[in-house]
This record gives structure tokens, sequence and C-alpha cells, in this order.
């Protein structure tokens, strides 16, 4: 554009011909100017800022209610496609390229960008100094930045102005080729560098602030998620520093300056947003706002009990003077404050910020206050914690409704059609744990992740009756999820088990109690004791000099999965496919995301892992299935062999043989059979071995009680007796119901299922009970077996459940109690216990791998005590590593880190 004549008033018809058929700068190579219908990038700036306008206005307009309704104060601190932009520029002809529709858009870009981010950024720091007045260092680090903001903006918007208007008597086309243009320019990428640098100084500020209060994680992260919305202006200000780039070394300006003002009006946008985040947090928490209105009267249609409700809470209905319940306090008589100089300065209420108040004297604001005990609302954000109080109230309500014709309670939640389900999508595990510490002493009630209903009950009387109605209540609807979600099955396959098919029933239950328990468990038994001691004798471990192993949980894992496999499936597997057990446990790490039914391409890898498992499985099982000697399970056929494995696998692998249960599925079988046999009995074993090395003095009485069962010349067990042994019962119970957090799934199959005269459960209702969560009842322990309790429940106690034998109903004296804290053997009891400690499931259902699991814990604790001798490295050390005594929902209870361990072989075949 420098070759064109800056005045054009006196052009002749002929000259302004030839500009207006010439383009402003040579077209690329091969393309042709169209200067009547040229390629625009213009929609694209229209359709993002259009939308990122449209979520600013909605945050202003609320800003201005909360300042002209709700507090009724303004403070200082509230602060279209013309021409041919987005058009390449060779599609532009000189004529077109001097018209103002295009000249003064850019101009205006120019120009107020700088300003705007003047009083944007400006009001960030303003808002610092408010909410964190109490704050020495940050209100100096605040002041730095308000003075630097306004002192940097103002010289940019003033050199800015100065380079980008035109002088007296200058065109506007005439300024576009100036040196003062080329000026403004080259200010461009730096000024953008400068808007990042401070983005980052306002966003660090609060959260150096906040993490350093004493509060709880959870409410320290959701303060820092609010202020952390000024991310997105930080990545807006990256994008601009980029395009910006773009725009100073191409010369095709109008079609490279669309995505830099897409940018900057992003960053304008969400600088906005986030400017007025704390005013929508007030009008979220103000009881008079026409959100909380709004949001109570979708609530209450939900539940149809608007009136009700409403007309309670106005009245303090929910009061209760044991503090346990929500409790309306108001506070009245009081002037009216002058914090409400600005709605800005009460965003340290708004945040829950009460480290900041500090003394003010008179300035309490006149507003009603909902406090709730931390069992009720917890200590969330302030945003979420006013967005759930009247799903709270709701619970209540339904807690508190007359018997006969109670409604099962839905748990507080945050959004109404969806319920939970957003919380259950970041982690189940860890969200069904927070529920439970929250709300598990008034269940029954249920948690809804959108139209599906989970009932979670903690009475034992409920799941005695749950476990006993067997018909009614069954597990089929989960191993259908598990199946198809987790054991990737086939369609086809897993319509079999929708549809209850018997056969697959009778080899999930019936098949595996015959070959699991009783006389043919102590064959199968025998077959794991030969494997796992054969794995420690490829150790190479010498009598007379102590290895070290530098992770007991690294070696359990290793060597007894090692001996299950080959147990289960034969040893020929593990020579054909090396791998496949550190596969498994690839896969085993992946479960959550497996039973979260994740789709395939938001985990492609996790996926990838089990795939690469099924496929080792498969072509196994193919080779297997080859055999001819595979169908072989009659009684004179032998129980386990090394190529096919152990009669129950093969038995239940051809009984599985039928139309709709291919290769594909019977592979999914079997990765379900491995499942089963260790992902919760490498963890139970592991604290077994655990707790023996830990307390030298159980350590001792469970060698005494091994080696009465045990034929060193034959290095042999009798491991029905040894697994009847009155202290290992008790210490088995025990690792169960401390050490394993396993949910219980059952689902209603019939209609108006009645949990007792209050509840009624409806058809498809899924429920769920907790083990970890029972074990800690220390009130429902207590009802059970008063003595069962001596010992905290959150304190290991391998004899916990031992009862004299002169006493079998489980009363005690203090002289029975303190006989009871000894390891002198007594009689094993679980009576009155079933519906506490339910780590195996319960009723017809209950596991039919327990008596296995049993055994292999028993088993490998039996081998290490008597065939080697073990010691912790560091006892103190290893003490820190045992998780802490609280609740958690399910999965594997590990050890804080790693314990090492030293070890060595006996001598003299076995004697102590």
């Amino acid at each position: 554009m420098a070759q064109i004549n800056p005045s054009l008033a006196n052009a002749s018809p002929e000259v302004l011909v030839y500009l207006s058929n010439t383009s402003a700068i040579p077209a690329p190579e091969g393309v042709t100017s169209n200067f009547a219908n040229p390629e625009s990038n213009a929609s694209i700036q229209i359709k993002v800022t259009s939308v990122m306008l449209g979520v600013m206005l909605l945050f202003v307009i609320n800003r201005l209610y909360v300042k002209l309704i709700l507090t009724k104060k303004v403070t200082w601190d509230d602060g279209a496609q013309r021409g041919r932009l987005g058009v390449h520029l060779w599609n532009i002809s000189f004529f077109q390229a001097s018209s103002l529709d295009l000249l003064i858009p850019i101009w205006l870009t120019a120009v107020l960008t700088p300003i705007t981010f003047l009083f944007l950024k400006t009001s960030f720091f303003i808002l610092y100094l408010q909410i964190f007045s109490q704050l020495r260092w940050l209100k100096i680090y605040s002041w730095i930045g308000l003075v630097l903001t306004a002192v940097t903006y103002t010289v940019l918007t003033i050199c800015v102005w100065v380079f980008s208007t035109p002088g007296k008597g200058e065109s506007w086309l005439a300024q576009q080729t100036s040196d003062n243009e080329k000026k403004a320019l080259a200010m461009s990428v730096p000024q953008s560098a400068i808007g990042f640098v401070l983005d980052l100084y306002i966003l660090v500020i609060p959260v150096v602030a906040v993490s350093g209060l004493h509060m709880s994680t959870k409410r320290k992260i959701g303060i820092i998620l609010v202020f952390a919305s000024g991310l997105m202006a930080c990545v807006c200000s990256v994008f601009s520093i980029y395009y910006r780039h773009q725009l100073d070394h191409t010369a095709d300006v109008t079609y490279a300056i669309i995505p830099v003002n897409i940018a900057t009006l992003c960053e304008m946008f969400v600088g906005i947003i986030c400017a007025c985040m704390p005013a929508a947090a007030f009008a979220a928490r103000q009881e008079n706002s026409t959100y909380q209105k709004l949001i109570r009267s979708t609530l209450y249609s939900f539940t149809s009990i608007k009136s009700t409700i409403w007309g309670s809470r106005s009245k303090s209905k929910f009061s209760n003077s044991s503090g346990s319940d929500t409790r309306i306090r108001r506070t009245e008589n009081y002037p009216e404050p002058d914090l409400l100089k600005s709605t800005d300065r009460k965003y340290l209420h708004y945040f829950n910020l009460d480290e900041f108040k500090g003394t003010v004297g008179q300035n309490t604001i006149n507003s009603v206050t909902i406090h709730a005990s931390k069992d009720v609302i917890g200590n969330g954000p302030g945003i979420q914690r006013q967005l759930d109080v009247d799903s709270v109230l709701l619970f209540r309500w339904a807690k508190r409704k007359n018997a006969g014709t109670k409604k099962l309670p839905t748990a507080p939640y945050w959004l109404p059609g969806l319920y939970h389900l957003p919380e259950l999508g970041q982690g189940s595990s860890a969200f069904f744990s927070n529920i439970l510490k929250r709300y598990g002493h008034v269940a029954p009630f249920l948690i809804r992740a959108g139209p599906i209903r989970f009932l979670i009950i903690t009475d034992p009387n409920h799941i005695r009756k749950i476990f006993q109605a067997s018909k009614e209540i069954t597990p089929k609807i989960f191993h259908v999820h598990v199946f198809s979600t987790t054991m990737g099955s086939p369609r086809e396959a897993v319509a079999l088990y929708a549809a209850g098919n018997k056969d697959i029933e009778y080899a999930h239950l019936t098949l595996a109690r015959q070959y699991l328990s009783g006389t043919s468990l102590t064959s199968i038994s025998d077959i794991y004791l030969g494997a796992f001691r054969r794995n420690l004798t490829r150790m190479n471990l010498e009598p007379n000099k102590w290895t070290t192993i530098p992770d007991l949980y690294s070696f359990v894992k290793l060597q007894v999965s090692q001996a299950i496999f080959e147990t289960l499936l034969g040893s020929e597997i593990l020579e054909q496919y090396p791998g496949v057990v550190n596969k498994y446990w690839e896969f085993d790490e992946n479960l959550d995301i497996y039973m979260r039914g994740l789709p395939r391409f938001l985990a492609p890898s996790v996926y990838a892992t089990r795939d690469r498992l099924l496929n080792d499985l498969k072509n196994w099982l193919h080779s297997l299935e080859k055999q001819s000697d595979c169908s072989k399970i009659g009684p004179e056929d032998p129980v386990w062999d090394e190529k096919l494995g152990s009669k129950f696998f093969r038995h239940r692998n051809n009984l599985l043989s039928f139309p709709g249960m291919d290769l594909d599925a019977r592979t999914s079988e079997a990765l379900a059979i491995l499942l089963a046999a260790n992902s919760n009995t490498i963890p139970s074993t592991f604290w077994v071995v655990f707790e023996a090395l830990k307390n030298l003095r159980l350590q001792a009485s469970l060698s005494r009680d091994i080696d009465k069962f045990y034929d060193p010349e034959a290095k042999s067990y009798d491991m029905a007796k040894l697994c009847a042994v009155p202290l290992l019962q008790s210490m088995h119970a025990e690792i169960g119901r401390l050490r394993m957090a396993i949910p219980t799934a059952r689902s209603s199959e019939t209609s108006d299922f009645r949990l007792d005269e209050d509840y009624v459960i409806s058809k498809g209702t899924r429920i769920i009970v907790f083990s970890h969560s029972l074990a800690f009842n220390t009130v429902a322990w207590a009802r059970a077996r008063p003595q069962t309790i001596i010992k905290p429940l959150g304190e290991f106690w391998a004899e916990r459940f031992l009862i004299p034998e002169k006493n079998v109903t489980g009363n005690t004296t203090e002289n029975q109690a303190t006989k009871t804290s000894s390891f002198v053997p007594k009689r094993f009891s679980m009576e009155g216990l079933g519906a506490l400690h339910i780590t195996f499931g319960g009723g017809h259902h209950l596991c039919p791998g327990r008596h296995l699991a049993k055994s292999i814990q028993i088993g490998t604790l039996a081998i290490l005590l008597s065939e080697y001798e073990m010691e912790l490295i560091d006892p103190v050390m290893a003490e820190r590593m045992t998780p802490p005594a609280q609740p958690k929902a399910f999965g594997a209870l590990m050890p804080g880190g790693n314990v090492p361990i030293r070890i060595r072989r006996r001598t003299g075949s076995g004697n102590k």
C-alpha cells in the first residue's frame, strides 16, 4: 500500500477504475483475485465472540442486578461485520482498501484494547485489596500490581493513540502507510506479552494466599477454582501473542487480524466474567435473590412439596437442638453496614474466607444465614454449599416424614436432573467415601446418577433382609455391567447375562462351590502351595544369608499372583506368555475406568492394555480347547495339569461352551476368574503377612499353631485343619474387616420390596452396601457383640473374633476381656456379626471363592513363617505405612509406601 497516492480526491476516472480493479497486494501464485465474492474468515470472529459476549453479558447483568436490586449500592470498582476485515488482501482492490469501513475498525481495535485492559486488570487488584485486607504482604503485592498496571496501560494507551491516529491534515489511508503505524504495529506483541505477565500475576496472588489458610483441602480447592477462572484469560493472552506475531510477519493483514481480534476480545470477555464471578457468588448465596427463588422452585417441583418446605423453612421447622440438622438463624436490628459500599467487600463471606473477617465492629449484614453441621453440608465451597442447601432440606424432610409413608430420601445434590452424576464422573470411590462420611448415619438414602437410583444401606437389619431375599434382590444387573464394561464381553454374551441364563449361573455359583470348598479345596490348596514354594525356590534364598526385599507388597503381589495363575490355568501359560501377569496388573490398576464405562476414545491406552491381556488369554484358550484332554473332567481325571490347568477351570469353560458364549466370551470369563482370584486376595494376603511381621508376639503364636499341622519331611500342611485354627480364622476375618473395602451390589427385581415398615424399594433400584463403612460402626458392633470393641475398630486386633469356650453368647466380664487380650486360642465365632462383616457378600450369592482366598492367605503365611525367616528392616517406618483408620467406599487399601524386609531360608526343615 506504500505506492498508493495518499489523496484520491483529485484522481481522474481512469485512475479510480484502475484502482478498483487492482489488488492491494499481489495474489499468491495460482490464485486469482476475487473482488466480488472473496473468501472470508470474518464469520469465525462473529460466532466465537458472539458466544463469549453472550456469556459475559449474563455475568454483567447479574452484577448490575446485585448492585442495583440486592444491595442498592453502585461503587467505583464497577467499572458486527463491516468493510473487508477477514478477506485476503489480494481480494481487496486499492479502492476498497482506502474505505473508512476498513480503516476505522482497525483503528478502534488498536486504541480501545489497552484502555479496556487498564480498567479490567486494575479492578482485580482493587478486589484483592478488599478481600485480603488482613494479609499485609498481599496488600503490598496488590498495590504494586495496581500501580504497575495503571502506569503501563496508561502509557500504552497514549502511545497507541498517538501512533495510530492520523495527524492534522493527514488522511486515514496515508496514516496506514506512515512510520507511526509501523511503530504501533511493533508495540502489538510486547503489549500482549505484558498482558500475559499481568494475568499470571493476578492469578498467582489469590492462589498463594488461599493455599496458606488453615482450612480443609476441599475448601481450599473450591476457593482456588473460583480464582483459577483467570487461567482462561492466560490462555487467551498466549493465543493473542502468537497471532499478533503472525500478523507482524505477513502482508495479508486484513485476513490475519481476525484471529488477533478473536483472542483479544475473548480475553476481554473472560476478564469481565472473572471480575463478575464474586457477584455471581453473592447472588447464589443471597436468600432473597431471584436465583435462589428459581432454584427452590425447581427443586420443589421435582418433589411436589414446594409449599410445605418453603413454609417450614421460614418458620425454622428444621431446627434441632442436637446440632446435627440444618438450623436457620436470623441476625437483625443492626445498622446498614459500610461493607455494602461495595458488594465485592463481602467476597470474603462469599468464598467462606472467614479467616479474613477480622474485626468489623457494627458492620454486620442484615441477612438470613444458613448454618449446617459438617455431617449435613460439609466444608465445600460457598457457592456449592448454598446451591445444595435446598436439597439438604428435602433430604431432612424425607427422613422426618411420618412413619409408614416415608419416601426414600435422596442425598443432597447440586444439579437437578443430573443429581450426583457430575461428582460420580470425577471418581466413584472418593464420592461414595465422602457421602458415607456425611450421611451414612442416616441411611437408607438414594444416590442418583440421572435416572439411575442407588440405595445406600448401612443398617444391619436392612442388610440382613436384603441378603435373605435372594430371589427378589439379585446381583444380576451388576454382573451385566461388569461383564459388559470391565471384562469386554461380546453383546451376545451380555444378553445372556441379562436374561439370567441358568447354565451361566450354575457355572458361577454351583460349580465354584463344588471345586472351591470341602475336600476339593484341599487339593487345589496343595497345588497353590506347591506353585508358591517353587516361586520362592527360584529366588535362590540361602539359609545363612539375608536377602533384602525392597518392598514386601511387591514381593507378595508377584509371587502370589504367579502362583494363583499357575494354580488355575497351569504353568504353560506363564511360559508361553511370560508377561501375562504384569499385563493383568496393568489391567487391574485401571478397574475404576472400566467400571465407570468411559468410552474408548477417552482412554485409548487403558483399553489397549486390556486388549493385550485378552489377546494373550484368547490365544492360550484357543490352543487349550484344541487338545482332546481338555474335556476330561471326570472323577478319575487329574485335578490339575501343567498344560490344561485346574479341573475347575476346564469344567467351567466346557460348561460355558454353548451358542452365544463364543471364544471371546469365554476369554472374558477367564479374565473374570483371574480378577476374582487376585484383585482382593493379593492385598489381603500382604496385610496378613505384614501384621504377623509387625507383632512378634502374634508371630510366635501363629508359628506355634502352624507347626502343629506341618510335616517338615514331606513339606506339606494339613490345610483343612490349619484353616480351622481359631486364631488364624480370626486374623483372616479381621484383615477382611479392616483392610478390605468391598461394595456388595444388588438390584430389586420385584416391585415394591418392603425394606421395613417405613421404606419400600421400587423395581430396578440398585442397592449398595459398603463393607468398610460397616467395619467402623462402633454402635452396631457393640450391640451385636460388646467384646468386639474392647479395642477400637480402627485398630488391627487379631483376636477380635475369638470368644471364650464357656461363653458362647459373647457377653464378657472384665476378667474375660483381660483373658481375650492374650494369644491363647479360643473359639472362633461370627455369630451375630454376619450383617456387619460382609467382605464376601452375603446370602445365596455369598462369594463362592472365599474359602480359596482364605486358604491362599493362610497357606502363604504358613510357608513364609515355617520355611523362611523374615524381618521388617525398619518396624517404626513400617508402622507409618499403615493406612489411616477411616472408612473407604471401595478399592484396595494399600500401604503408604514401600515396606522393606529381609528374608532367608530356614535350616532344620522348619524347626524353630
